[in-house]
Order: structure tokens, then sequence, then C-alpha cells
């Protein structure tokens, strides 16, 4: 698994959130601007140098992580986190803006173009959900029961026995141990955990504020809900062996945007950018020209 090394990076400023600095990051020579959600590095670790020739991409890992500044976890509200991303993209002045969320923060982009900011042009969601309850999550656990191969699914089962000998108290989604173990789910072919490491170099999740994410407030929400507020152009980019998020299926089960399109990216999983930069770069430009998007030039 290749991972794209960022150069040339830029750190412009910080933006100033809940009276935190959360520094931005800077890179791409394009002229339409990205503005990521969720933990930036790890987007700006897997999208390919071609995406960066069209697009410039901000990013931070915000309160995602630790080492930058915490969030009282009473203020993390689904609300929150889409008003602190529209107040990113207003500090850092960007206009017709694309952003472009992974896996659950794919669907608080669409989230936060309920809200209808005036400089939001489109949402790129890669490996993107609806929602992340208990009937979702059914759904795609019976879909890994039904369609996965035997391999697959003993190798799933053999890394989960494993984790839970190692597993500490408290350990988030986002923890390399935990992400390991997931990882039949998450890529189409079998990865080490070194490759993990290498994704994840840099990054060291905020276990707490994850896990309050997932546990008490993603359960009891559906970014598929009152999705006709969405007015601007959304993509998700799914493959087909993406066992976490199932996207190319899933979405099929909800109502979208009325500007919508699922991106096929073929035999990947839930990396879709890292595992076939090539058929996921054709797919995003091919949506940036017929969308017509205002460069930023």
């Amino acid at each position: 698994m290749k991972i794209v090394r960022t150069h040339n990076i830029n750190y412009p400023q910080d933006v100033v959130l809940h009276k935190n600095n959360y520094p931005i990051v800077v890179t791409g020579s394009g002229t339409i601007p990205v503005l990521c959600l969720g933990i930036g590095t790890l987007s700006q670790h897997s999208l390919s140098s071609r995406f960066r020739e069209t697009f410039k991409i901000y990013s931070s890992d915000f309160y995602w992580v630790n080492g930058n500044q915490p969030i009282t976890l009473s203020k993390l509200t689904i609300k929150q986190i889409c008003m602190d991303i529209i107040e990113t993209a207003r500090q850092l002045k960007l206009k017709n803006y694309i952003l472009l969320g992974h896996s659950v923060f794919g669907g608080l982009a669409i989230e936060v173009a309920k809200y209808q900011d005036p400089q939001l042009a489109g949402v790129i969601g890669i490996g993107a959900t609806p929602g992340w309850d208990e009937k979702i999550i059914q759904f795609k656990n019976d879909y890994f029961d039904k369609h996965a191969c035997d391999y697959r699914k003993n190798r799933f089962q053999q890394l989960q026995e494993k984790y839970q000998t190692i597993k500490n108290e408290g350990e988030s989604l986002g923890s390399i141990n935990a992400y390991y173990a997931e990882s039949p789910k998450y890529f189409a072919n079998d990865v080490s955990r070194n490759e993990i490491l290498e994704l994840w170099k840099g990054v060291e999740c905020n276990d707490a504020v994850i896990n309050h994410l997932f546990e008490n407030l993603l359960v009891k929400y559906r970014f598929a809900e009152n999705i006709e507020k969405v007015n601007v152009p959304v993509i998700i980019a799914g493959g087909r062996k993406d066992y976490d998020s199932v996207p190319l299926e899933i979405w099929k089960q909800f109502p979208t945007p009325k500007f919508f399109k699922l991106l096929d990216c073929g035999e990947v999983g839930h990396w879709p950018h890292l595992e076939d930069p090539e058929t996921f770069d054709n797919g995003i430009e091919a949506w940036v020209e017929k969308a017509g998007f205002k460069y930023n030039a």
C-alpha cells in the first residue's frame, strides 16, 4: 500500500475554535480549495499527487488527536462539529470550496452542507456512510456475512480474537490496534500492521473524543435525514469491497441530495483514493468538470 508523503507543506495560520488554536496544513498547487473534515493528516497522507494538481488541500486534526488542544465533551455535538467547520472556512476566507470527508466524516460533510454556507460549492464523501445507528450497523454486518469470502471472514475473526487479548481500556476505533483488527473490512487486500502505522504516522487519536463521537453522537443520528436541505453537488466514492461502510449499497436504501452521484471505484475497499488513486482521481475530475466549479485562482 503506497502512502503519499506530502512535500511543500504550508502552515498559513491557525484557526481559533472554542478559544483553542488549531494549526492548518495546506498542500497542493491546484486552484480549487478543498477543506478536509476530521483527521486531516490521514487525508493528506492518502490523497494522490495528481489530486493535489487539481485541488489545494486545507486540513487540520483539530480536537480529534492528542497533542492538539482538547474540547470539552459536553460541547461536542453534531451541530457544533458542523459550525466549527463552517467557522474554519470563514477564518481561512475560502470561497467556492469543496468539503471532503472520509468514512463517518464524509457523512458529517453532508451534514455541514445542510447549513447552506454560501461559500460551499460541493461535497466529496469517501467511503461515506448515511449514519451509524444500530439498523445501519446491522445492515453492514449482514452484508459482510453474506458477501465476504471465507478467507476474509476468517482473517477478520482471527484479528478480532487477537485484539481482545491486547485491547486497552477506553481504546477507540481510531487506535492502531483497533484499526488493524478491523482491516479486513477496510481494505480489499491484506495489509500489515506496519502499513497501518505508516498511514497513521503522526496521528494519535484522542480516544475520549472519538469514543464520544461514536458512542454518544452517531448512534442517535442519521446524516440522510433532511437530506433535501443539501443544495450543492455531492459525490460519494466507494469500493465494492468496502465492508465497513458499504457505501455503494447502503446509499440505495436512503434518500439522497438532488445533485448526488455514487462513484464506483471498483474492487477496492474503504480507501479507494489510496487503493486505486487513478480510478478515484478520474472520477473526481469528471465530476468537477460536469459540476462546473468556479476556480479560486
